[in-house]
């Protein structure tokens, strides 16, 4: 009994422990850490005050593991979890899956040393938790976490393996454990007297299953992986091509901006004769064909952020060009405390997104953008609404969902961009008018 107490000491952080890998908290480090203290104190004196009052022994008190451990830690997990979700689901069922397998292999390698002590299974126990901790930071951490927020609903197909697994388990230690002594016998933890000869067997399904619900965890992890640096690639496209475009236009107004001052020349010649000719009438309509041309020729200047100012100027030309108003408010420093790229690819998606939806809206209808991005002291507010048609959907995080196919690519390079920076994100959608606006902090 002594060595399963220290068991407990030992293995209940370390599964804790692994949890914190899989498991976003929403806590503070020191505050998560005194709680889960508390609940492996609550553990403890279960188990001890079962053990005193009962009088049982080591295969009773594993029999009533469900409520001594799994109990607090499905509670103090749940009060933990930021998101009580299927991931949250996934991530317990797991951890009893380990917890189950790491000591049933324990005692089983145990069982072939010559010497009987409940030293050994301790040892075996702590350290096959330990290598499992060094692979969960190893593989996952927080690139699982951030892969668990895309599963959705797939959480509830990933649940059915560590759910199966434990009911499995149930039904063979409840049905099929051999119970009656014939000399040639063991005890171990969770399956009752068992025989020798189907030690091999249920050691490799263990393996097998423990292989499967840690491959199932890269596997999230790694296409997510994927799926991020496409999106990414697809984001850095589209950006490299809308500052093509943009040098292109400016090219051209270059272009005509020189011809119109080689030409300036002709143009004040003609209007001379013009006046001299007494001809007021027709000076004053050249005279405002002259302005329109210069009017067309202007280089737009919105920030000295050369990014910032060659991205608004950009998608203000497009917008002119779908007859959408466009207005932009910006009262920047030339560098920004974000990475040029980054805020560029929120900006550029912001401002597409907005396109896209007064495009969909009616030529009669208000078309509009207005766009503002300011800074006060050393918080950065970008603020863009739009006019839209439609019904706007949200999750459960306020964010809009898109239903169609191969969008949401912009969504989810601003969610990146909040997450990098720890940015506040908040998206509106009111009597047809779209909001978004992100707030971050200079911590330069």
């Amino acid at each position: 009994m002594f060595w399963y107490f220290i068991d407990s000491l030992l293995t209940l952080p370390l599964l804790y422990a692994i949890m914190a890998t899989i498991v976003e908290f929403r806590f503070s480090k020191r505050r998560c850490v005194i709680i889960i203290i508390l609940a492996i104190c609550t553990s403890l004196f279960m188990d001890g005050f079962h053990y005193l009052y009962n009088g049982g022994d080591l295969a009773e008190l594993y029999a009533y593991s469900w409520l001594t451990t799994a109990l607090p830690s499905f509670v103090c997990l749940f009060y933990l979890a930021k998101f009580r979700d299927g991931s949250f689901l996934f991530a317990f069922l797991t951890e009893c899956v380990i917890a189950t397998i790491t000591t049933f292999l324990a005692y089983i390698f145990a069982y072939f040393l010559p010497w009987r002590s409940g030293f050994f299974p301790f040892l075996f126990h702590g350290l096959m938790l330990t290598g499992i901790l060094v692979l969960c930071r190893r593989y996952l951490g927080r690139d699982f976490m951030e892969a668990s927020r895309y599963q959705g609903k797939q959480w509830i197909l990933y649940c059915v393996l560590p759910f199966l697994c434990i009911s499995v388990w149930i039904m063979y230690t409840r049905l099929f454990s051999h119970r009656i002594d014939i000399g040639n016998k063991i005890n171990l933890p969770y399956a009752g007297t068992i025989y020798p000869n189907d030690i091999p067997v249920l050691i490799v399904l263990l393996l097998m299953v423990f292989y499967t619900v840690f491959l199932i965890l890269i596997i999230i992890t790694k296409t997510h992986r994927v799926e991020t640096d496409r999106s990414e690639k697809t984001i850095l496209f589209f950006q490299s091509k809308a500052l093509e475009e943009r040098l292109f236009a400016l090219e051209d107004k270059d272009e005509s901006l020189r011809i119109l001052r080689h030409d300036m020349r002709h143009h004040l010649r003609t209007l001379s004769g013009l006046l001299d000719h007494q001809e007021l009438s027709q000076a004053k309509g050249y005279i405002s064909q002259l302005e329109h041309n210069l009017i067309q020729t202007k280089q737009e200047h919105f920030c000295k952020n050369a990014v910032i100012n060659a991205i608004i100027s950009y998608y203000n030309i497009k917008a002119q060009k779908e007859g959408i108003r466009f207005s932009a408010q910006v009262q920047i420093g030339d560098r920004l405390p974000v990475d040029d790229m980054d805020i560029g690819a929120v900006l550029s998606n912001a401002l597409e997104n907005a396109e896209n939806a007064c495009k969909n809206q009616p030529e009669a209808a208000n078309r509009f953008i207005n766009l503002k991005f300011i800074q006060l002291k050393k918080q950065l507010v970008l603020d863009i609404s739009n006019s839209y048609d439609g019904i706007v959907e949200f999750d459960s995080d306020g964010h809009p969902v898109s239903r169609r196919r191969n969008h949401g690519v912009g969504s989810q390079s601003i969610f990146a961009f909040g997450r990098k920076y720890h940015a506040t994100i908040d998206y509106s959608a009111n009597s047809g008018v779209f909001g978004l606006r992100i707030m971050f902090a200079d911590t330069k």
